[in-house]
């Protein structure tokens, strides 16, 4: 079968070149936006009685995790003081938390002075406290992963009077994740590729040699990407 298949590709060497090529500018221009249709979420079953019972809670009492928890350090202050009960720390903290509750996309946004001083939303020597909030929609929403973005880069260790800002929980996290699998991809292959091509040169005596596997490679990478691409058009792929 595959001496019928080397024959074939030899004789229509012309014909399997031009599809391969269309193939591999097809896949560099649409497999490379899959990274944008991954999915950070997809640990819970959606037939299974635990997630049932949670969308019932939620539905009918409101209830349901924080998707994003932000920790609101009191800058300088010492421990044991109390420090997010001064006053100025709590106009500081009402202020954080009424600004979060403004952003459109944001819902139940609740804080340690929102809810009365409740000892769980702070830290036992009182210098920190937290802001929770939830995102509204399913965990693979585009425009809900746009918000966690959004979220992550405006109140990155950023600053509200004497508190010190910053954030995490469950979609600032799955984002970040997302972001650095892009970037580390990205910086693999820029150091692979190169690396692989010198080595082949090495081995095969020519650079025209070397450059076949190397071709192979890329063509096989961007053609996961176009698989993938065309799979998250049916399902969740996860990151």
């Amino acid at each position: 079968m595959f001496t019928r298949l080397g024959n074939v590709a030899v004789r229509r060497r012309r014909l399997v070149l031009a599809a391969a090529a269309i193939f591999l500018i097809a896949s560099g221009v649409i497999g490379t936006g899959v990274i944008d249709r991954l999915a950070g979420a997809g640990f819970d079953d959606p037939g299974s009685d635990s997630v049932a019972a949670r969308a019932e809670l939620d539905a009918r009492f409101d209830t349901g995790f924080a998707d994003v928890a932000f920790l609101l350090t009191v800058t300088g202050a010492a421990p044991d003081t109390d420090a997010v009960d001064r006053s100025d720390v709590i106009a500081a903290g009402e202020a954080f938390t009424t600004e979060i509750a403004g952003i459109d996309g944001t819902d139940d946004v609740v804080s340690y002075w929102s809810l009365g001083a409740p000892e769980s939303m702070r830290s036992f020597d009182g210098t920190r406290a937290l802001v929770l909030l939830r995102l509204p929609g399913a965990a693979s929403d585009r425009d809900r992963e746009d918000l966690a973005i959004e979220l992550t880069e405006e109140y990155v260790e950023a600053t509200r009077g004497p508190l010190l800002v910053e954030i995490a929980g469950r979609d600032p996290v799955f984002e970040q994740l997302g972001l650095r699998a892009e970037e580390d991809l990205a910086l693999a292959e820029t150091i692979a590729i190169p690396l692989t091509l010198l080595l082949l040169i090495v081995v095969f005596r020519g650079v025209i040699a070397a450059l076949l596997p190397v071709a192979i490679g890329v063509t096989a990478i961007l053609g996961a990407f176009f698989v993938l691409y065309v799979v998250t058009a049916a399902t969740d792929v996860s990151i």
